[in-house]
C-alpha cells in the first residue's frame, strides 16, 4: 500500500468511526486491533482528542477540559480538529487587553509526530512578522503541562465567502491573491514552505486585507521532513501533485505557488480547477492527469481575460519546474496585469508583446491614428451628425405644428368654452394622422408624430391603441426606407407588446430593429444602445436566459460613459430579471450599483426608484432576509401611494411583492388582504388576462392552500394555470401553482399526487427562492403523509 492509499484508509475509517453510536465504536476498534492494532491505537486516540464518546475511553462522554492559561480568559472556541482545538481568548497585560487565537494540543493527541509538528510551527511563526502574516504573540504551556501558542485574533472572514458577500470584482480578488503571494513569498525567503494553502487559512479582515494563518503542517525548507505513515495533514483539494507522491513530505515553494494558483482560480471561477469531483481517489486522479479549463470560458465576472486564464494555467502546471519560480514571481504577474502590463505566463506567445504594448500606449497610437485618419472620419461624422439634426429638427418642428393641429380638430364653440377634454382632442388628432397617411401623405413628417402620440396614449394606459399606432408608423417608415425611423418605430411596438404581456412578439420586434440598425452601421446611437438592451430582455422573456448576462453586461459597461439615466434603467431591468431566474447575489449587485449611480441622474425620476426598491425587496428576500424585504416593500408602498394615487394599476405589482413577502414570513392575513387588493386593482385597470392579474390570483389560491381552505383554492388555481398555457415558466411562481394545485386536489379527494416525475420540474426548478423550495417541499410531505392514511 502506497502513502497515499495509507492516507486515504485512515480518513476514512475515523469518518466511518464518527457515523456509529458511541457503544458500537469500542467493537469496531477491538476488531480492527486484529487486523491493524497501530492504525486501531490512531483511530482510538483521535476520537478521545476530539471529544467523541467512547465508552472504553471516556466512561462519561464528556468534552475535554478548558485549557487553564494564566493570563488569559477563553471566550469561545473557534475551530477543532482531531488533534486540537483553537479558543477566541482575551489575554490580560496589567491593564491592557488583547484578543488573541489561542491554539493547544490535546494530551491524547501527544504523538511523536504532533509534538514536534507543534514545537516546530511556533518556531517557524516566532521568525515571521508580515503584515499579511498572523503573528505569534505567546507561547508556552498550561496548568496541566499542555503546550500551546497564541497568534494575533483576525476578525474577518474567509477570503472566498468574503469576495461573494461583498460582490468584489476581478481586480479587487486579483489585489487580494497579490496580497498573499507577497505574503508567502517572504516566508520562501525566511525558508518556511506552508503546504496548506487555502480559502479556509486566507481571512480577510474589516478593513479588507487578507491574512495567512495556520502553520500547523509548515516546514523550515532546510529541515527534513517529519516522517508519517502516510502523506500528512494536507487538503486535497489545494494540493500539488508532487505533495501526493511517496516523497510528498520533501514537497518545495513550488507546491504553495500550485495552491495559490487553485486559490485564484476558484476566486474567478467559484468552481474548483479540478472539476465538480468529490471522491478522494477520483480528486487524486484529476489533480495528476486533468488539465484545468480556461477561467474566462467559466467566469460569470467581468474581466477575466487571457492574460489571468495563463497566469491560472501557468501556476498550475503539474510539473512543478514549469510552475513560476517562486511565489514572488507569481504576485510580480499579478501586479503586471493590475497594471495593464505585458504578463510573464504569455511570454514567447507570437506577438503578443506587441500587442500589451499598444494596450499601454493606446492613447499614444490612437492620437497618430487619429491625426492621420481625421479628415476622412471627420467628414463621414458630420455628414452622420447633420442627417441626425436634420431628423430630429424635422420631428420637433412636426410634433410643434401638431399641438397647434389638435386645437383646430376640436370645434370653436368646445374650444372656447373649454369642455374639449384632453382625451377627446388626442382622439381627433389622431384620426387626422391616420386620414393623413392614408391619402398618401409625407411619412417623413407623419412617422414621428404617430410615434408620438402612441407614447402618450401608452403613458395614459391605452396600450393596444399605442402598439396599433406605433405598427402604422413602422409600416410607414419601412414603405419610405427610412431605416432610423423604422428602428425607432420597431421599438415602441416592442414596447406596447411588452405592456400586453406578448413577450414573444417584444423579442421579435427588437430583433428585427437590432438587424436594421446593424445593416445600416447604426451601432453607436441611443436607439442602438437601447435597443440591445431590449434584446438582452427579449432572450430572458423567451426562456433563453444564459444569452442576457453577456449581453446586459456590455450595455452596462456602454451606457455607463454615454447616458446615466439609461444606465441606471437598464441596471434595474436587468437586476429584476436575475432575481427572477434565482440569480439572486448579481441581482443585487446590479441593484446596488443602480443605487449609486442615482445621484449621477440629470433629474429625479421617482417612478425609477420606487422600482429600485421594489427590486431591492425582492432581493432581500430572495437573500433570505425578509425582515428588511417587507420594511422596504412598505416603503415602496407608500411612495408609489403618493405618486400614481392609491388607485392606479401600477401599486398592484407591489401589492403581489407585499403578499409574496408576507407569505414567506407565514403572515397569511396581510398575505391575503394584500393579494386581494392587487387582484382589484389589476383587474380594473389592466386589460383581461393580464399576467400581473394572473400574478395576483395565483397569489390568492396559494394563500388559501397554505392556510387549508383547499375547496376555495381548488377553482382559483384551475383558473390560474389553464391561463398559464402549457409552455415551460419563465418565472418561479407558476410551478409553486402547479404544486399547490397538486396539493389541493390531494386534500380534497384524498388521492395521491400526480407521479412524482411529472411534479419534479415545479419542486426542482433553479429559479425557485428558498422560503417558495421549503413550502413545496411541506406541501409534497403533508399530501403524501394525507395519502397514507
Amino acid at each position: 500500500m502506497n502513502d497515499t492509499d495509507a492516507y486515504l484508509r485512515q480518513k476514512n475509517a475515523f469518518f466511518d468511526l464518527l457515523d456509529l453510536p458511541p457503544d458500537d465504536r469500542v467493537g469496531y476498534l477491538a476488531q480492527l486491533a486484529a487486523t491493524d492494532p497501530s492504525l486501531a491505537d490512531v483511530l482510538a486516540r483521535q476520537l478521545e482528542s476530539a471529544g467523541q464518546p467512547l465508552p472504553a475511553l471516556d466512561a462519561c462522554g464528556r468534552e475535554p477540559a478548558l485549557p487553564r492559561v494564566a493570563s488569559y480568559r477563553l471566550e469561545r472556541e473557534l475551530g477543532r480538529g482531531g488533534m486540537g482545538r483553537v479558543w477566541l481568548a482575551e489575554r490580560s497585560l496589567g491593564d491592557a487587553r488583547q484578543r488573541v487565537a489561542l491554539k493547544q494540543l490535546l494530551h491524547s493527541a501527544w504523538t511523536d509526530e504532533a509534538r514536534r509538528r507543534f514545537e516546530r510551527e511556533r518556531r517557524i511563526l516566532a521568525g515571521l512578522l508580515h503584515p499579511n502574516i498572523a503573528a505569534l504573540v505567546d507561547a508556552g504551556t498550561d496548568a496541566d503541562g499542555a503546550p500551546y501558542l497564541a497568534t494575533t485574533y483576525v476578525d474577518g472572514e474567509r477570503i472566498d465567502r468574503y469576495c461573494a458577500t461583498t460582490g468584489a470584482s476581478v481586480i479587487q480578488r486579483v489585489q487580494l491573491i497579490r496580497q498573499v503571494a507577497e505574503a508567502v513569498a517572504y516566508a520562501h525567503r525566511k525558508l518556511v514552505v506552508h503546504r496548506d494553502i487555502k480559502p479556509a487559512n486566507i481571512l480577510v479582515d474589516r478593513d479588507g486585507r487578507p491574512q495567512l494563518l495556520d502553520f500547523g503542517i509548515a516546514r523550515f525548507l532546510v529541515e527534513e521532513a517529519i516522517t508519517t505513515d502516510g502523506v500528512g495533514p494536507l487538503t486535497l483539494r489545494y494540493a500539488a501533485p508532487e505533495q501526493l507522491s511517496p516523497e510528498g513530505q520533501d514537497a518545495g515553494v513550488a507546491c504553495d505557488v500550485y495552491a495559490l494558483g487553485a486559490v485564484l482560480y476558484e476566486l474567478l471561477t467559484g468552481a474548483s480547477p479540478h472539476g465538480d469531483v468529490d471522491d478522494p481517489k477520483a480528486l487524486i486522479s484529476a489533480i495528476l492527469t486533468r488539465e484545468a479549463e480556461a477561467p474566462s470560458r467559466l467566469s460569470r465576472l467581468r474581466g477575466v481575460d487571457a492574460d489571468l486564464d495563463a497566469i491560472c494555467a501557468m501556476a498550475l502546471r503539474k510539473r512543478p519546474e514549469e510552475r513560476y519560480a517562486s511565489a514572488g514571481a507569481l504576485a510580480a504577474d499579478l501586479a503586471r496585469w493590475l497594471a495593464r502590463q505585458a504578463v510573464d505566463a504569455r511570454r514567447g506567445e507570437r506577438g503578443y508583446r506587441a500587442k500589451a504594448w499598444l494596450r499601454r500606449r493606446w492613447p499614444v497610437v490612437l492620437g497618430i491614428v487619429a491625426m492621420s485618419t481625421f479628415a476622412i472620419f471627420h467628414i463621414v461624422q458630420q455628414d452622420r451628425l447633420l442627417e441626425r439634426t436634420r431628423r430630429e429638427h424635422e420631428k420637433t418642428k412636426a410634433v410643434a405644428n401638431y399641438l397647434v393641429t389638435l386645437f383646430r380638430v376640436a370645434t370653436p364653440n368646445k374650444t372656447s368654452s373649454g369642455d374639449v377634454s384632453v382625451r377627446e382632442m388626442l382622439d381627433q388628432g389622431t384620426r387626422s394622422l391616420q386620414d393623413k397617411l392614408a391619402r398618401g401623405g409625407d411619412a417623413r413628417s407623419l412617422v414621428p408624430l404617430l410615434l408620438a402620440v402612441a407614447r402618450v396614449h401608452c403613458e395614459l394606459g391605452d396600450h393596444p391603441k399605442a402598439r396599433d399606432l406605433s405598427t402604422r408608423a413602422a409600416q410607414a417608415a419601412g414603405d419610405q426606407g427610412d431605416v432610423m425611423a423604422q428602428a425607432d418605430a420597431l421599438r415602441s411596438v416592442a414596447g406596447e407588446s411588452y405592456h400586453l404581456d406578448d413577450p414573444k412578439a417584444f423579442h421579435a420586434h427588437t430583433q428585427e430593429g437590432v438587424k436594421l440598425l446593424e445593416s445600416i452601421g447604426e451601432t453607436d446611437s441611443d436607439l442602438y444602445l437601447a435597443q440591445i438592451g431590449n434584446l438582452a430582455i427579449g432572450y430572458y422573456l423567451i426562456g433563453e436566459a444564459e444569452k442576457s448576462w453577456p449581453i446586459f453586461e456590455r450595455v452596462h459597461r456602454l451606457n455607463e460613459y454615454t447616458n446615466m439615466e439609461r444606465y441606471i434603467l437598464g441596471l434595474n431591468n436587468a437586476a429584476g430579471l436575475a432575481l427572477n431566474a434565482g440569480e439572486c447575489q448579481r441581482g443585487e449587485n446590479w441593484l446596488r450599483m443602480a443605487q449609486e449611480a442615482t445621484p449621477r441622474r440629470r433629474a429625479p425620476n421617482p417612478a425609477e426608484d420606487i422600482l429600485i426598491g421594489r427590486n431591492l425587496a425582492w432581493a432581500a428576500l430572495c437573500n433570505e432576509r425578509p425582515d428588511e424585504a417587507r420594511e422596504r416593500i412598505d416603503a415602496q408602498m407608500a411612495k408609489g401611494e403618493t405618486f400614481w394615487g392609491k388607485a392606479h394599476p401600477e401599486l398592484a405589482s407591489l401589492y403581489n411583492d407585499r403578499a409574496e413577502i408576507a407569505l414567506a414570513q407565514g403572515d397569511l392575513a396581510t398575505a391575503a388582504a394584500a393579494a386581494d387588493a392587487a387582484y382589484t386593482l389589476a383587474s380594473k385597470g389592466l386589460p383581461p388576462g393580464h399576467g400581473i392579474t394572473t400574478d395576483a390570483q395565483g397569489l390568492i389560491g396559494i394563500i388559501q392552500v397554505e392556510k387549508g381552505d383547499y375547496a376555495q383554492a381548488l377553482p382559483q388555481l384551475e383558473a390560474v394555470v389553464a391561463a398559464r398555457g402549457s409552455g415551460a415558466p419563465v418565472e418561479p411562481q407558476p410551478h409553486v401553482e402547479q404544486v399547490a394545485l397538486e396539493r389541493a386536489r390531494c386534500a380534497l379527494r384524498q388521492t395521491p399526487l400526480r407521479e412524482r416525475a411529472q411534479l419534479e420540474p415545479h419542486l426542482t426548478a433553479r429559479n425557485l427562492a428558498p422560503w417558495q423550495r421549503r413550502l413545496v417541499t411541506r406541501w409534497l410531505a403533508g399530501c403524501s403523509a394525507t395519502t397514507a392514511r
